[in-house]
């Protein structure tokens, strides 16, 4: 991880308390988290950790920690082969130090589902309901200042314990696409 990274980490961490105001995840947010929960739900990785099913994604995110000084999806993004663009981190972890009402795009695959529950997390009777592959724990996305780069990370479940996905996304033509991915397992 580059040093300007780590300082950049701190100084956002040191910078005061997470709000407790509730912001709405944009089109722009619901078109590229859904996108990527998209790629992760297809991707061979994701199926060897947790059984068939589909995906629970809870209705609120969960604002990032401020006394955490590394975030474990920044510890995910400084593993991704294309480094994610600094400002679109920095943005991403602005952004969270709130609470988004999250929402998928209507290109969504049925394999996703947004259950409405009380607070950001899967309460164990949703996380282990039939059906229930995993839970993904969303977040805002982060965007570059030219709206060209997004990062996405969320937390999920898989068995009894628990990983960080990270997404490097590019617009090109005025689409979004996947540029990298990172999974961290927690044993």
């Amino acid at each position: 991880m580059s040093g300007r990274l780590v300082l950049l980490i701190l100084a956002i961490a040191s910078a005061g308390a997470v709000g407790s105001d509730v912001e709405s995840f944009s089109d722009r947010d619901a078109a590229v988290f859904t996108l990527a929960l998209a790629d992760f739900d297809r991707s061979r990785e994701s199926h060897d950790f947790s059984p068939p099913g589909f995906v629970a994604v809870p209705s609120e995110s969960k604002p990032l920690q401020a006394n955490i000084a590394r975030p474990s999806d920044i510890s995910a993004a400084a593993e991704l082969r294309t480094p994610a663009p600094l400002a679109t981190l920095e943005n991403y972890l602005q952004r969270n130090r709130v609470r988004f009402r999250v929402r998928l795009s209507a290109s969504a695959p049925a394999s996703l589902h947004l259950v409405a529950i009380n607070g950001p997390s899967c309460a164990p009777s949703i996380s282990r309901a039939p059906g229930v592959r995993t839970c993904a724990y969303p977040r805002a996305p982060g965007f570059s200042a030219d709206g060209e780069w997004a990062f996405v990370g969320f937390d999920f479940l898989w068995s009894i314990h628990s990983g960080t996905a990270a997404y490097l996304l590019r617009k090109s033509a005025g689409v979004w696409t996947v540029v990298d991915k990172n999974f961290a397992i927690y044993l």
